[in-house]
């Protein structure tokens, strides 16, 4: 089965979400910025945009464009992504876009930094390129992450990937003018939606719930406690069922942090 996903960034102009929903559209990629970690570069449209998805129930994820080329900038890509998905609880993962000419010597170690810092804040990480990106530039070098890949042609992409956007002139109740569709083969709400109040740790990619519970025992409190402090296990009944009996102890850390 495959699910109806479209990515938008503020170039869709003001998106009428209600709309979009009614439409039948299973989900959503929103751009929450470009390059380095600096507000004027942030999406116009993303903090709207994501506060319309969390309103109305659309699950989403976000993508970042990257202008990477040294190992600083990729670092600081991440932090940009984190600083904005702070809060929100994503049901796709953080991709990470790769299409940049004069950035193809330095993607596929630039994405690797960028992975890893996403995937050790607790979010499931993915590459977005085009078919010949991956082709002649990513090849097999990223494979440890979900792709999502471009091809606007009726032939789907020539690797196999979990998302397949297929042209950037589709159409949908409320975008105005064309929008870009994707074909999403896995259904990613589910599997990062395991255990509620968690927004995504790298154990739910196999949606091993036994995998999060022993990083939960193991974990050192300090680690969990910025977790916490990230909005990764909810609030309340929920963060206390999560955290179980390390509950206390998390706690009185994060308590100790806020003052």
């Amino acid at each position: 089965m495959a699910y109806k996903v479209i990515d938008v960034s503020y170039h869709n102009g003001i998106i009428d979400w209600n709309k979009v929903k009614e439409d039948g559209v299973d989900g959503a990629i929103i751009r929450c910025g470009y390059g380095d970690n600096i507000a004027a570069q942030d999406d116009k449209q993303w903090k709207r945009n994501a506060d319309e998805c969390t309103r109305l129930g659309i699950p989403f994820g976000v993508y970042l464009y990257s202008y990477a080329k040294s190992s600083a900038q990729a670092r600081s890509e991440a932090e940009h992504v984190l600083r904005l998905i702070k809060g929100y609880r994503l049901s796709y993962p953080v991709y990470y876009d790769l299409e940049e000419a004069g950035c193809e010597a330095y993607a596929v170690q630039n994405a690797i930094i960028f992975g890893d810092i996403i995937e050790q804040a607790g979010y499931w990480c993915g590459i977005y390129a085009n078919n010949h990106w991956f082709n002649s530039v990513i090849k097999d070098k990223l494979d440890r992450f979900t792709k999502w890949i471009a091809r606007y042609s009726s032939n789907k992409p020539d690797k196999a990937c979990d998302m397949w956007q297929y042209t950037s002139s589709g159409r949908v109740d409320g975008v105005s003018g064309g929008v870009d569709i994707n074909e999403c083969y896995r259904d990613f709400p589910k599997e990062t939606g395991s255990i509620p109040g968690i927004n995504n740790h790298p154990a739910q990619k196999k949606n091993d719930v036994q995998e999060f519970l022993v990083y939960i025992a193991s974990a050192d409190v300090h680690k969990l406690a910025s977790e916490v402090m990230a909005g990764k296990y909810g609030d309340g009944v929920v963060r206390k069922v999560v955290l179980g009996n390390r509950y206390e102890e998390v706690q009185a850390v994060v308590n100790r942090m806020n003052k």
